[in-house]
């Protein structure tokens, strides 16, 4: 069946996060003759690329004198959070990237008369919750010796944070407001995903030229190039080589030089080194092979008509799919009928495809109810 280049042509352009694809991390030794006289402290931080911290820092609390610790005092002796006194860090992700968190670890010294508890908490429930708690921590009442305990807290439900995310850490329980907690380190642990710009798809003769772009790379072993006839179900038309860790633009194009008649889903699944791999969005082309058709109004609102050039001499079959490629109406076209009325107004606003089968051709138009 002779395929029509030129009727139709879809670009798609995309603004979206690749995620999973590279390590994040913010640690700090902390170091220095008084680190929590500076409120923030960032001197020594590491923090990686497109994202930024103000540093550790203190509400409530009072810094006290510590060499190579974030020290302070003044923590609520009441056996419940104080959610006024708190050590707290300031994570923010570049504009247009996102963070996905997975531990926060921490190394904690309280004094003898300092809090017994711990918890942490986040912005993102507005600290209504605890992600972390930990008893036990005060030092040796009889001997006098600070405690020095390791805790690492889970951070893994805090994902895709395009905004500043804040963790407090609350101290409480002290035996006396002069008892000290301090931080002697911390290492947040997350992914900074890959940056994808644009993913395009265009007809050049019977072919896809498919494109896009990154902004930033990490760890990029290849992108491999996907397609589908219904949206579903994926296979590997072909691979293209990724940059490795890169943070200028990189621009990619594949040609696809046997689509199928009718509609055509793409979609990259990028993979790493070390095997991981995730997927961009969907976008599709499309090349027709059934006879042409129209439909009309669009946008709609009730009333969807389709109306062939020419009417077929044997029945045909059509179905109608959303942005996600799920088939939501679908119904048969008689011989020798030209024109088609279907009820849409049940259909939830957004973008739909309808397409048209007739023998082994197919062919495909999109349409937005309103």
């Amino acid at each position: 069946m002779k395929r029509s280049t030129n009727i139709f042509l879809f670009l798609f352009f995309v603004q979206s996060l690749l995620a999973q694809s590279g390590p994040f991390s913010f640690l700090n030794n902390i170091n220095g003759t008084y680190p929590s006289s500076t409120n923030p402290f960032s001197s020594g931080q590491i923090i990686s690329p497109n994202t930024s911290s103000t540093g550790i820092g203190h509400v409530g609390v009072v810094a006290n004198p510590g060499t190579d610790r974030y020290n302070c005092r003044n923590w609520g002796t009441s056996t419940s959070i104080n959610l006024g006194r708190y050590i707290s860090w300031i994570i923010i992700p570049n504009s247009g990237y996102d963070i996905s968190f997975a531990s926060l670890s921490l190394t904690i010294q309280c004094s003898q008369t300092g809090p017994d508890e711990l918890a942490v908490r986040s912005s993102v429930d507005n600290y209504a919750s605890n992600l972390y708690t930990a008893s036990g921590i005060q030092g040796d009442a009889v001997t006098g010796d600070p405690q020095i305990s390791n805790h690492i807290i889970n951070l893994s439900s805090i994902t895709n944070r395009t905004t500043p995310t804040i963790i407090r850490l609350y101290g409480y329980d002290a035996s006396n407001v002069n008892g000290t907690m301090s931080v002697n380190d911390f290492n947040f642990m997350g992914t900074l995903p890959i940056k994808l710009l644009s993913f395009t798809a265009k007809t050049i003769e019977n072919k896809t030229q498919l494109s896009f772009s990154t902004a930033t790379e990490e760890n990029n072993d290849y992108f491999s190039i996907e397609r589908s006839s219904s949206g579903i179900d994926f296979r590997t038309v072909g691979k293209v080589t990724g940059a490795g860790t890169t943070t200028s633009i990189q621009k990619y194009t594949f040609l696809d030089e046997n689509p199928f008649p009718g509609t055509n889903y793409y979609r990259l699944k990028q993979t790493d080194f070390d095997g991981q791999f995730t997927y961009s969005p969907v976008i599709t082309v499309q090349f027709d092979g059934a006879g042409g058709f129209r439909l009309f109004p669009v946008p709609v609102k009730d009333q969807l008509s389709l109306q062939l050039d020419e009417p077929d001499a044997f029945e045909s079959q059509w179905a109608v799919y959303n942005a996600l490629g799920q088939l939501v109406l679908s119904g048969i076209l008689p011989e020798d009928q030209s024109t088609l009325d279907l009820n849409v107004s049940d259909l939830a606003p957004g973008m739909y495809w309808l397409q048209r089968t007739s023998g082994r051709a197919r062919s495909s138009r999109m349409f937005v109810k309103e």
